[in-house]
């Protein structure tokens, strides 16, 4: 039996889809909009996401951290994060994290001004095997 998805968010940035896409691809910027997040270590020296460059988010309260990848990156449209290691957390300790979608799709509520919804869905390796087939 599949585990249903474990979180989901929206988050509308009042810009265009170019601007939130280069926003998002910045890792020092996570923690301005994540509200876990206090700072970010960029484990392999790079600032913006590549694929497979890791890279360790430091949450809220300073006890737990967690080291995230990106393993696609399909640009203007989707970025999947995988976290392979998460404090605390004995399941991801083995590498069986979940998995993070971020899908990025550009909508004018007015007619007139660009914004882009951001729409973040958790999910376990379980659902991905599902989205596969």
């Amino acid at each position: 039996m599949l585990s249903p998805f474990q979180s989901e968010q929206e988050v509308i940035f009042n810009a265009p889809l170019e601007a939130a896409w280069s926003f998002k691809m910045d890792l020092t910027k996570i923690p301005e909009f994540h509200p876990r997040v206090f700072k970010v270590d960029l484990r392999a020296g790079k600032t913006f996401r590549e694929t497979g460059a890791p890279y360790q988010c430091h949450l809220s309260g300073g006890k737990h951290t967690c080291i995230e990848k990106d393993s696609e990156i399909i640009p203007l449209q989707k970025i999947v994060t995988v976290l392979p290691w998460h404090a605390g957390d004995a399941a991801r300790d083995r590498g069986s994290g979940p998995l993070i979608f971020h899908v990025l799709k550009e909508i004018q509520p007015d007619g007139f001004r660009r914004d882009t919804r951001v729409r973040r869905v958790t999910a376990s390796w379980a659902e991905l095997a599902l989205h596969q087939k």
